[in-house]
């Protein structure tokens, strides 16, 4: 469009300059361009205006379609970056989990009389409360044995909170297992992500059985 405009911006300069001027030296008499000079340079006007008026109008939709590309991008950014910071907090509870550490395992809930804790269908409120079950459950760092999580999924509901699902394994000082799954509700607070509802159930034992059979 650019190179067009240009070329017809010379060709218009050339019949001002050039053919315009000659066509008056020619009449001697009235010194006045011929109809058929005046009608060629009124076309070009026209065609002149409507090509400047239509060059703004193409560049504004090349415009306006490049934001919107933008943006998905930078969402989509956001999200990744979201759901790499969700990770953390489960990576950060396996570490202090391992380590023996309760309280700071605690850390990754929500600090309230709201944190909901629902297993073997019961449901604890209050962040207490939940960490006293731990500490009854698990009363050494022996009966903790190790943890680890896989089969993570992390689903956004909002900018401010996640659905996660994933499984929990638990090997025992005795090298027994506990294994099972878990479903979060995670909620940004002003001190970053944090667990205001767990749902953990373990694994069936007659299904357990069954699933270590389809292994064999």
């Amino acid at each position: 469009m650019h190179e067009l405009r240009c070329e017809f911006l010379e060709s218009f300069v050339y019949l001002n300059q050039v053919l315009i001027p000659m066509n008056f030296e020619s009449s001697s008499t009235s010194r006045r361009p011929s109809l058929r000079m005046f009608i060629v340079v009124l076309i070009g006007s026209l065609f002149l205006v409507s090509l400047l008026s239509m060059s703004p109008v193409v560049g504004q939709e090349e415009s306006s379609s490049k934001p919107t590309s933008q943006t998905e991008s930078n969402e989509s950014q956001k999200t990744l970056t979201q759901k790499t910071l969700i990770e953390t907090i489960l990576t950060e509870q396996t570490k202090a989990w391992n380590e023996g550490d309760l309280e700071k395992f605690m850390q990754t809930y929500w600090r309230s009389e709201k944190l909901t804790f629902s297993s073997g269908g019961k449901t604890t409120y209050g962040w207490e409360a939940t960490l006293d079950n731990y500490k009854r459950s698990y009363p050494t760092v022996e009966k903790m044995g190790k943890l680890h999580f896989d089969g993570l999924e992390i689903s956004m509901i909002e900018s401010k909170s996640a659905l996660v699902l994933g499984n929990f394994h638990l090997t025992l000082s005795d090298d027994s297992k506990v294994d099972g799954n878990f479903s979060l509700v995670v909620k940004k607070m002003d001190e970053g992500w944090k667990i205001i509802h767990d749902h953990s159930s373990g694994l069936d034992e007659k299904f357990k059985k069954k699933k270590d059979k389809k292994k064999d």
